[in-house]
């Protein structure tokens, strides 16, 4: 796996350089690279995991358990159109 990572990274990273440039201006970039290099931008560095496993669980509890718990009476009302229509 690492053969394959330490060839497939330099293509990843040109393809995401060239996503960026597409959405970014020059002036923008820099103005990125510049906060990520901040203090505050390390801090965002060091906690995005943290964030977005608490984001991540924020939106099961919000979006995903509700339409799980909805399911069964979405399904029985499909199949129910299904026979009737039949």
């Amino acid at each position: 796996m690492r053969a394959g990572l330490k060839t497939d990274m330099p293509r990843l990273i040109d393809a995401q350089a060239s996503l960026y440039a597409s959405v970014y201006s020059l002036s923008e970039l820099r103005g990125l690279v510049t906060f990520y290099r901040s203090p505050t931008g390390q801090a965002m560095i060091a906690k995005m995991p943290q964030l977005l496993q608490a984001a991540s669980a924020q939106a099961q509890a919000i979006l995903v358990r509700p339409m799980l718990a909805r399911m069964p009476a979405t399904l029985a009302k499909v199949k129910a159109e299904l026979a009737s229509s039949n």
